[in-house]
């Protein structure tokens, strides 16, 4: 199935124009979490993995939008670790973004309510990092 792949290498092309990553990462994260996109395992990999980096150290905006996309099902939630580092960003509402993703991408409950993450105390965003960080370490 050649569809996705000719999509990404479309929107490849994008993310070097000036202002194409702020709507070319959603939309590639779009793509490869879509169920059934034919990507090839390693393909699907290594576009997760430069997902991941974006989550990490892309600019704010490509983050949010990112966090903002990410579907409702579990294939993505191999960035559950990157997203429960956002929950300790510095920004608030990137916290929240992380928060929300996280609420759509992981059977693990958590706090969506964004004033908590914008606003609320750093020792109880703490606990729930750290409530986070135990259950990835789970086996």
């Amino acid at each position: 199935h050649k569809g996705a792949q000719e999509v990404l290498r479309v929107i490849e092309k994008e993310l070097a124009q000036k202002g194409g990553e702020i709507w070319g990462w959603p939309c590639v994260a779009r793509t490869v979490f879509r169920w059934r996109s034919g990507l090839q395992r390693s393909n699907r990999i290594q576009w997760q993995e430069k997902i991941e980096h974006q989550l990490r150290q892309g600019p704010l905006p490509v983050r949010l939008a990112i966090c903002k996309v990410l579907p409702d099902y579990r294939r993505s939630g191999s960035l559950s670790a990157a997203l429960v580092e956002l929950l300790e960003a510095e920004q608030g509402q990137l916290r929240a973004a992380a928060a929300m993703a996280l609420s759509r991408t992981s059977n693990h409950p958590t706090i969506v309510n964004p004033t908590f993450w914008t606003d609320g105390s750093m020792e109880d965003r703490s606990r729930e990092v750290e409530e986070w960080r135990r259950w990835l370490d789970s086996p």
